[in-house]
Protein backbone atom coordinates (compact mmCIF):
# COMPACT_ATOMS: atom_id res chain seq x y z
CA UNK A 1 0.00 0.00 0.00
CA UNK A 2 0.84 3.17 -1.25
CA UNK A 3 2.20 5.79 1.75
CA UNK A 4 0.04 9.56 2.18
CA UNK A 5 -2.92 7.74 0.77
CA UNK A 6 -5.93 6.60 2.27
CA UNK A 7 -6.32 2.87 1.75
CA UNK A 8 -10.38 2.03 1.47
CA UNK A 9 -11.89 -1.43 1.93
CA UNK A 10 -15.27 -1.78 0.31
CA UNK A 11 -17.05 -4.84 1.58
CA UNK A 12 -20.40 -6.22 0.14
CA UNK A 13 -22.13 -8.75 -1.67
CA UNK A 14 -24.00 -6.86 -4.32
CA UNK A 15 -21.57 -6.44 -7.13
CA UNK A 16 -23.17 -3.29 -8.84
CA UNK A 17 -22.53 -1.66 -5.50
CA UNK A 18 -18.99 -1.91 -5.54
CA UNK A 19 -18.53 -1.09 -8.61
CA UNK A 20 -20.60 1.92 -7.86
CA UNK A 21 -18.85 2.80 -5.08
CA UNK A 22 -15.29 2.15 -6.53
CA UNK A 23 -16.34 4.58 -9.41
CA UNK A 24 -17.77 6.78 -7.23
CA UNK A 25 -14.76 7.29 -5.22
CA UNK A 26 -12.22 6.92 -7.66
CA UNK A 27 -13.37 9.98 -9.47
CA UNK A 28 -13.70 12.13 -6.23
CA UNK A 29 -10.51 11.49 -4.53
CA UNK A 30 -8.45 10.40 -7.05
CA UNK A 31 -5.17 9.29 -6.35
CA UNK A 32 -5.33 10.11 -3.03
CA UNK A 33 -7.38 7.11 -1.96
CA UNK A 34 -6.31 3.20 -2.85
CA UNK A 35 -9.93 1.10 -3.05
CA UNK A 36 -9.69 -2.45 -2.45
CA UNK A 37 -13.57 -4.49 -3.03
CA UNK A 38 -14.38 -7.40 -1.57
CA UNK A 39 -17.63 -9.62 -1.70
CA UNK A 40 -17.15 -11.34 1.48
CA UNK A 41 -16.04 -10.52 4.68
CA UNK A 42 -13.81 -13.26 5.09
CA UNK A 43 -12.07 -12.05 1.38
CA UNK A 44 -12.18 -8.32 3.53
CA UNK A 45 -10.43 -9.93 6.83
CA UNK A 46 -7.54 -11.95 4.93
CA UNK A 47 -6.20 -8.37 4.16
CA UNK A 48 -7.07 -5.79 6.82
CA UNK A 49 -3.75 -4.53 8.65
CA UNK A 50 -2.62 -2.00 10.20
CA UNK A 51 -2.29 0.75 6.97
CA UNK A 52 -6.30 0.00 6.16
CA UNK A 53 -8.18 3.64 7.25
CA UNK A 54 -11.46 2.97 6.18
CA UNK A 55 -13.84 -0.26 5.65
CA UNK A 56 -17.20 0.27 4.08
CA UNK A 57 -19.05 -2.78 5.16
CA UNK A 58 -22.64 -4.34 4.78
CA UNK A 59 -24.32 -5.21 7.38
CA UNK A 60 -25.98 -8.16 5.89
CA UNK A 61 -23.42 -10.09 3.68
CA UNK A 62 -24.57 -13.51 2.04
CA UNK A 63 -23.53 -16.17 4.97
CA UNK A 64 -22.06 -13.79 6.86
CA UNK A 65 -22.45 -11.45 9.68
CA UNK A 66 -21.55 -7.73 9.24
CA UNK A 67 -21.56 -7.48 13.24
CA UNK A 68 -18.87 -10.63 13.45
CA UNK A 69 -16.60 -8.87 10.79
CA UNK A 70 -16.65 -5.37 12.06
CA UNK A 71 -15.58 -6.95 15.51
CA UNK A 72 -12.52 -9.43 13.89
CA UNK A 73 -11.38 -5.90 11.81
CA UNK A 74 -11.29 -3.77 15.02
CA UNK A 75 -9.41 -6.82 16.61
CA UNK A 76 -7.06 -6.81 13.48
CA UNK A 77 -6.59 -3.30 13.80
CA UNK A 78 -8.09 -0.82 16.09
CA UNK A 79 -7.96 2.34 14.07
CA UNK A 80 -10.07 1.20 11.04
CA UNK A 81 -12.67 3.39 11.01
CA UNK A 82 -15.98 0.87 9.55
CA UNK A 83 -18.64 2.59 8.36
CA UNK A 84 -21.67 -0.03 8.30
CA UNK A 85 -24.16 0.07 5.61
CA UNK A 86 -27.66 -1.32 5.77
CA UNK A 87 -31.33 -2.51 4.85
CA UNK A 88 -32.10 -2.40 7.85
CA UNK A 89 -33.45 0.57 9.89
CA UNK A 90 -33.84 -1.22 13.07
CA UNK A 91 -31.80 0.80 15.82
CA UNK A 92 -30.83 -1.85 17.93
CA UNK A 93 -29.05 -3.06 15.23
CA UNK A 94 -27.20 0.27 14.52
CA UNK A 95 -26.70 0.56 18.37
CA UNK A 96 -24.93 -2.78 18.21
CA UNK A 97 -23.09 -1.79 15.66
CA UNK A 98 -21.81 1.70 17.27
CA UNK A 99 -20.89 -0.75 20.68
CA UNK A 100 -18.36 -2.55 18.25
CA UNK A 101 -16.87 0.10 16.96
CA UNK A 102 -18.12 1.72 13.71
CA UNK A 103 -18.07 4.96 13.29
CA UNK A 104 -20.69 5.19 11.30
CA UNK A 105 -24.54 3.42 10.58
CA UNK A 106 -26.02 4.83 7.30
CA UNK A 107 -29.02 3.21 5.99
CA UNK A 108 -28.87 2.11 1.93
CA UNK A 109 -30.34 4.59 0.28
CA UNK A 110 -30.23 7.64 -3.08
CA UNK A 111 -28.39 9.57 -0.10
CA UNK A 112 -25.79 7.29 1.36
CA UNK A 113 -23.14 7.73 -1.33
CA UNK A 114 -22.99 10.96 -0.88
CA UNK A 115 -23.09 10.49 2.84
CA UNK A 116 -20.27 8.30 2.41
CA UNK A 117 -17.89 10.69 0.58
CA UNK A 118 -18.60 13.52 3.33
CA UNK A 119 -16.92 11.03 5.95
CA UNK A 120 -14.18 9.72 3.75
CA UNK A 121 -13.24 13.41 2.78
CA UNK A 122 -13.42 14.29 6.60
CA UNK A 123 -10.94 11.24 7.02
CA UNK A 124 -9.32 12.31 3.83
CA UNK A 125 -8.76 16.33 5.61
CA UNK A 126 -7.29 14.79 9.04
CA UNK A 127 -4.84 12.29 7.40
CA UNK A 128 -3.32 15.26 5.27
CA UNK A 129 -2.98 17.30 8.51
CA UNK A 130 -1.25 14.29 10.38
CA UNK A 131 0.99 13.77 7.37
CA UNK A 132 1.95 17.48 6.98
CA UNK A 133 1.64 18.26 10.70
CA UNK A 134 5.31 18.18 11.93
CA UNK A 135 6.21 15.77 14.20
CA UNK A 136 7.15 17.17 17.55
CA UNK A 137 9.56 14.34 19.19
CA UNK A 138 11.59 14.67 15.99
CA UNK A 139 11.63 18.44 16.38
CA UNK A 140 12.88 18.12 20.15
CA UNK A 141 15.08 15.77 19.58
CA UNK A 142 16.75 17.58 16.66
CA UNK A 143 16.49 20.93 19.46
CA UNK A 144 17.80 18.51 22.02
CA UNK A 145 20.78 17.48 19.59
CA UNK A 146 21.43 21.15 18.22
CA UNK A 147 22.00 22.00 21.88
CA UNK A 148 24.25 19.62 22.77
CA UNK A 149 26.28 20.30 19.93
CA UNK A 150 26.45 23.92 20.90
CA UNK A 151 27.78 23.00 24.41
CA UNK A 152 30.43 20.84 22.92
CA UNK A 153 31.97 23.54 20.50
CA UNK A 154 31.89 25.82 23.88
CA UNK A 155 33.48 23.02 26.20
CA UNK A 156 36.31 22.93 23.51
CA UNK A 157 36.41 26.42 22.85
CA UNK A 158 37.05 27.16 26.67
CA UNK A 159 39.19 24.47 27.47
CA UNK A 160 41.84 24.61 24.10
CA UNK A 161 41.34 28.30 22.93
CA UNK A 162 40.47 30.84 25.50
CA UNK A 163 43.89 30.73 26.73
Amino acid sequence: MTPNVINLFVVDDDESLLTLVKTHMSRKFGTDINITTFSSGESCLEHINYETHIVILDYDLKGENGLDILKLIKTINPHTEVIMLSNNEDMTAAIEAFKRGAKDYMIKDTGSLKKITEQINKKADKFKKAVNEPNMQKIAALFFLSFATLAIVITVYLKYYRN
